[in-house]
């Protein structure tokens, strides 16, 4: 049996996330879905700003259905991009192509993705791979 996103592994990635925050002095929204793109967990850690609430559950949704990490689509979808639009395309909740929103993979099977919001996608990326590793642990 593969393994799945369970309510422990969720708040200890979500713990290692908010770590990671404290550590770079980033505050941030930390989102957990499972594979269908579906909110599974949720922090808002200290003094991040509202606006990262429904970011990070976007990149999160984003890269659980589109099976990779968010900021790789990022020049495909700019004007003039081949798939220029392609934001458009959910019906759900919108897609997001900056970094932060990373799948979560079991081997080949996609178990979930993280989003991670709140300060420059480089910063959000390093945050989300360490709630990677933790669900992966």
């Amino acid at each position: 049996m593969s393994k799945r996103i369970t309510h422990d592994l969720a708040q200890r990635a979500l713990a290692a996330g908010a770590a990671k925050c404290r550590a770079l002095n980033e505050p941030s929204a930390l989102a957990i879905v499972d594979a269908g793109g579906h909110l599974l967990a949720f922090l808002r850690v200290d003094d991040a700003a509202i606006s990262t609430l429904n970011i990070a559950q976007s990149k999160a949704y984003t890269a659980a259905c589109l099976r990779s990490p968010t900021h790789q689509w990022m020049e495909a979808v700019q004007p003039g991009g081949p798939l220029y639009g392609l934001e458009q395309t959910s019906a759900a909740r919108p897609y997001i192509f900056f970094g932060g929103g990373l799948p979560v993979f079991d081997g080949t099977r996609l178990m979930g993705a993280v989003g991670v919001s709140g300060g420059p996608a480089e910063i959000d990326i390093e945050i989300a791979q360490e709630m990677i590793v933790a669900l992966q642990g």
